[in-house]
């Protein structure tokens, strides 16, 4: 697992701390260089204030003391990919300190520091407010044999905790071309149930008449109940999100990458402190099984600017974003109901 460094500065000494994602409890060890030039930014009235200094990847975040102490200011280093805080009301000797780290208004930690010995040496701990053991996404509460978790989002939508085709959050489950409810030894236009062969031209589905077989068009731009894979294998009151619902969980949650359990993919932490873990598995083309570093999942949406296209949710270790997939693909499906 990959470790990441918190260094802390203090205006009586530099102190350095490893974070390791699985551990919460940190004993600070002297840094032997002093850096004055770092330290030096945090004045207010001629007088120098304590500085405290914070990597981290993440960006956009927002920090809050608590009891006596106020950040005075607080500055995103770009070169040194770090935030520089300038904090008041702390003693020289820095017997308490706490502050609140959260973004976007989602609380992530609480850090608390106690001098233990002349100031060199402090007792730190740093307490997630969410859960983050390996098995955060899997809820109590289950629908037709399925659990699903409650990220308290505003349409109600509730996620499940496994792929179709899965028995744990970080199994791949089947590969579906989108519109079809069953998993199949190759993928193409060929094989594709809405296609006209290999010309691609759609069948169902389609508001252009461009991309119709025959100029065909439905104007049917959401998968019906009978084409839906969640629907067909989860059961009645599960089904494919739609392009919608996956923005809303993008636009409402904390996402990292992280490895659960010997697989990568993609955590989502909600306000309400639940999550939802939705592994990096590849898809399918032709008779083969692909694997980029990304991971597509289908919505029950059209692209209606290409409906031989339809909406997808694609995420790597840099992020997550909505785009289109051919419809032919054999993608993965996290199923959804509402309350």
């Amino acid at each position: 697992m990959k470790k990441g460094f918190l260094l802390f500065l203090f205006c009586f000494g530099v102190i350095a701390i490893m974070h390791s994602q699985t551990q919460n409890e940190f004993v600070l060890e002297k840094f032997s260089s002093a850096t004055n030039t770092i330290q030096s930014r945090c004045k207010e009235d001629g007088h120098r204030l304590a500085t405290v200094e914070f990597f981290t990847a993440i960006k956009n975040v927002e920090f809050e003391t608590v009891a006596n102490n106020r950040i005075v200011s607080n500055e995103y280093d770009e070169r040194r990919g770090s935030y520089i805080l300038c904090l008041r009301g702390v003693d020289k000797d820095w017997r308490y300190i706490q502050i609140d780290i959260s973004k976007s208004g989602y609380m992530l930690y609480s850090m608390e520091a106690i001098q233990i010995k002349n100031g060199e040496y402090m007792a730190y701990k740093l307490s997630p407010k969410y859960d983050d053991t390996p098995n955060s996404s899997v809820s109590n509460n289950s629908f037709n044999g399925h659990e699903y978790v409650d990220l308290g989002l505003p349409s109600g939508t509730l996620w499940a905790t496994c792929n179709v085709g899965a028995s744990k959050p970080e199994d791949a489950g089947g590969n579906f071309a989108w519109g079809e409810t069953t998993e199949k030894s190759n993928y193409n236009l060929e094989t594709y149930k809405y296609f006209n062969g290999s010309s691609g031209k759609v069948t169902k589905y389609c508001n252009d008449s461009y991309f119709g077989d025959r100029g065909f068009t439905d104007n049917l731009k959401i998968l019906q109940s009978s084409d839906d894979p969640a629907t067909a294998n989860c059961g009645r009151g599960w089904h494919t999100p739609t392009k919608a619902q996956w923005e809303e969980l993008i636009n409402y949650t904390i996402h990292e990458w992280k490895e659960q359990n010997g697989t990568d993919g993609m955590l989502f932490t909600a306000k309400n402190g639940r999550a939802l873990f939705l592994p990096i598995v590849g898809y399918c083309w032709g008779s083969g099984y692909l694997y980029s570093g990304a991971s597509p999942y289908w919505s029950m949406s059209l692209y209606t600017d290409c409906p031989s296209d339809a909406w997808c949710i694609s995420f790597n270790k840099n992020g997550c974003s909505m785009s289109q997939g051919n419809r032919a693909n054999g993608f993965h499906v996290r199923p959804v109901r509402e309350k």
